[in-house]
């Protein structure tokens, strides 16, 4: 991709069998076909370790033997529902990654 503007489209060209997730103000789940977005989530969610339980959700999701696609749209949504939960539970961008972590337990305990 030298000298190329960096896009969703340019990504998707090098994909193949891979998924990408871009987090931002709306998320970004990028196939080699086409792309997902999710709306969940906020800007409380730019602190570091957001990510890594974002990670680790997709892979708790490919454990339960969901597809690759799936496991990214499941893991990017309760990532940003928890954290949305959070916003309005501490009432502003106070919360941590481990807050998410728990919010996500109990959002589990719900579903399930």
């Amino acid at each position: 991709m030298k000298n190329s503007k960096l896009t969703e489209k340019n990504f998707q060209k090098h994909l193949k069998n891979n998924i990408l997730i871009l987090k931002g103000p709306v998320d970004k789940i990028i196939t080699s076909s086409k792309i997902y977005y999710n709306k969940t989530g906020n800007a409380g969610m730019t602190k570091a370790g957001t990510g890594d339980v974002l990670a680790g959700l997709c892979v708790g999701f490919l454990a339960q033997h969901l597809s690759l696609l799936q496991s990214a749209i499941n893991a990017a949504y309760f990532n940003g529902l928890a954290g949305d939960i959070l916003l309005k539970k501490k009432k502003g961008f106070t919360y941590l990654a481990s807050d998410l972590v728990e919010e996500i337990g109990r959002i589990q305990k719900l579903l399930y």
